[in-house]
């Protein structure tokens, strides 16, 4: 009697057992997206038009600021920028081989001719660059003293107990700044390198036989 009211029980609760792994098996079946829907909202996203931006405008009203100098025309007139397309560079980048291979002449004459494209390619338009966008502007003595202005007042912006800290919000009157307790490393390696570049001597870096790139490294054009 006892052995068969067990096993009655055992097989109750084989069948709950297995009715829950069932219902649980089925309800994650229908919550599980197929693949066939996935591809459908895949394309049905990607051939979609973009969402709509809204611009956001600037909170800083500049209409009340008074520029000390104003910019007198260009004479003769800037040059209008080039429309047509830059002639390809040719790739100059070594290709490393095995040390037992051996290079051979028509390699090497190959490589001296993309040498000798760049060189000429970075020659003309450094005497274009000569011939038409350099107007020798840093002799424009209204030009040196906006930009010391604007570098005293960095400067006393940002100045703090030791270095210069970051600050905040730049919209605001510079009795009002907040400083940030850290100082940013394009401080000292891009910010003061402008200002000493733009305010030294012309004999310190001459742009008659330099270009600054864009993190202002000089590099020396060809003669």
């Amino acid at each position: 009697m006892l052995a068969s009211r067990r096993s009655t029980r055992q097989a109750r609760q084989v069948v709950l057992a297995v009715s829950v792994f069932v219902l649980i098996y089925l309800f994650l079946l229908r919550s599980s997206p197929s693949v066939d829907h996935e591809a459908a909202f895949l394309r049905h996203h990607m051939n979609a038009d973009p969402p709509e931006h809204t611009l956001v405008e600037s909170s800083f009203d500049w209409s009340w600021v008074k520029f000390a100098h104003v910019p007198p025309p260009l004479d003769p007139p800037a040059p209008p920028l080039q429309t047509r397309r830059s002639p390809k560079m040719p790739r100059i980048q070594h290709v490393f081989t095995d040390d037992d291979e051996e290079e051979t002449q028509a390699a090497a004459m190959l490589r001296e001719s993309r040498r000798r494209k760049v060189r000429d390619v970075l020659a003309r338009d450094w005497q274009s660059y000569r011939a038409h966008a350099w107007l020798q502007p840093s002799c424009n003595a209204a030009l040196l003293d906006t930009a010391w202005a604007m570098f005293e007042t960095v400067a006393n912006g940002t100045a703090a107990g030791f270095g210069h800290g970051a600050v905040k919000e730049v919209t605001v009157p510079q009795d009002e700044l907040v400083r940030e307790d850290y100082m940013e490393g394009f401080w000292l390696a891009e910010t003061l390198k402008y200002f000493y570049l733009v305010l030294s001597p012309p004999d310190v870096i001459s742009l008659d036989e330099f270009v600054l790139n864009t993190e202002a490294h000089p590099l020396r054009m060809p003669s």
